[in-house]
């Protein structure tokens, strides 16, 4: 059943939304920006900033409830990873997009349409933007999903949008799903469209979709080999909470913490050599080829290319006490709790530090001994491609990987102090 729960922004406009329990604050923060037709940043209970990660009861909100909603003034910045240009939503909730012919074609938005932007998502040479209103506009490549003309009427009510690198799937606020673009990239859902109720989350990896609905069912569609087919998996995509995909491969958890992953076999489609292992798993995290995932102990597990992290066999033993793990495109890097025993004239000194172990291509970001006597007390790490970034508790910021994605600081190293963690919203 679900709850009705009042949305107030700060100037005393205030919108009600129908919402189930069990979706989101995220899902609330989406809902919530169609009604009241203004892009909002975060949602606020009384006295803080609630977890868009958490379900609206785990928020301790109850059914009738209000809420405060802060709006997103700033310019945003948008790219598909493989793509050939940009996108940015500015201030005044209009479109820019610039870049190669590729990207622009002979489209742009139309002034007329692109107001009241909330978000815009990019395949490589096609833009989709998502209105206050719950439509979504398209231009750029017709191929890669440039021309959403023939489906027009269909996206409306849309509350979130991904995309392949040639087609979009979008997601509406009654749980269905409209896609377009190339069919062979996800862009042709037809085949499935009768599965795609109640869809709760849309999942991309390179050329294919995976969405969950309510049940923690999974439906994938699009090219095979890049994780479009899970029929071999089928029976036990049942009770999924999370996917994670590389370029051409899924792997959901279960909420029982067992990982089930398809998809192309070198690449993390193929965990059969530790499914044994994949048991009490609350996280997983995926590099361009490899899957890394934490235990509930605290202990990791690895499967794909090795070349890519797939293999963390030479820092295994350091891979206790892990909180969380951040990929680059070839390399992994945990932060872990690490004791430090010394032996003093009155005793043993113990201390417990968060340390940083890293794995994967070494010269991409998976080897840190260059700097890994000043990787403790680790709060934050970033990744490029192939570089990583560590902020300490101190502010100090160290980096590693390759020196043209950011992996040599020197030149501004004495301005790096006293960093603060960026705010998410």
């Amino acid at each position: 059943m679900a709850w009705t729960i009042s949305a107030r922004l700060m100037s005393g406009e205030a919108t009600s939304v129908s919402i189930p329990p069990d979706f989101l604050i995220e899902d609330l923060r989406k809902l919530a920006q169609i009604e009241l037709k203004k892009s909002l940043k975060a949602v606020m209970s009384s006295t803080s900033v609630l977890d868009p990660s958490s379900t609206i009861q785990e928020a301790g909100l109850r059914d009738g409830d209000e809420v405060s909603v802060l709006t997103a003034p700033t310019t945003k910045l948008r790219a598909h990873k493989f793509g050939f240009g940009f996108a940015a939503i500015l201030p005044d909730s209009t479109v820019e997009v610039w870049g190669h012919d590729l990207l622009l074609g002979n489209s742009r938005f139309d002034e007329a349409e692109q107001k009241d932007v909330l978000d815009v998502f990019l395949t490589e040479t096609a833009v989709a933007a998502l209105r206050a209103d719950g439509t979504v506009i398209t231009c750029g490549s017709a191929t890669d999903g440039g021309d959403s003309s023939s489906i027009k009427e269909l996206l409306k009510g849309i509350i979130h949008v991904e995309a392949t690198q040639s087609a979009f799937a979008a997601l509406r606020a009654d749980g269905t799903v409209v896609c377009w673009g190339s069919p062979s990239s996800g862009g042709d859902c037809s085949s499935v469209q009768n599965l795609l109720v109640d869809v709760r989350r849309i999942y991309k990896s390179r050329s294919a979709f995976a969405a969950v609905t309510g049940s923690g069912a999974v439906i994938t569609w699009g090219d095979p080999d890049c994780g479009g087919d899970s029929s071999s998996v089928k029976d036990l995509l049942a009770d999924v909470r999370e996917v994670s995909a590389t370029m051409s491969a899924f792997a959901a958890i279960t909420g029982k913490g067992a990982v089930i992953s398809w998809g192309c076999p070198e690449e993390g489609g193929d965990s059969s050599l530790v499914q044994q292992k994949l048991r009490g798993v609350s996280r997983v995290a995926a590099s361009k080829r490899a899957f890394a995932a934490i235990r509930n102990d605290g202990s990791v597990v690895t499967w794909g290319d090795p070349e890519h992290g797939g293999d963390s066999t030479g820092v295994q033993e350091q891979l206790m006490g892990v909180r969380s793990i951040t990929a680059s495109k070839a390399a992994f890097a945990a932060t872990a709790v690490q004791c430090h025993i010394d032996a003093t004239e009155t005793g043993l000194n113990v201390a417990v530090k968060t340390g940083v172990v890293t794995w994967g291509d070494p010269g991409k970001g998976g080897q840190s001994g260059a700097v890994s006597d000043q990787l403790v007390d680790v709060r934050q790490i970033a990744s490029t491609g192939y570089a990583f970034a560590a902020l300490r508790t101190d502010g100090r910021v160290v980096v590693w990987g390759s020196t043209r994605h950011g992996g040599d600081a020197s030149a501004v190293q004495e301005n790096l102090v006293d960093v603060k963690e960026p705010r998410h919203g």
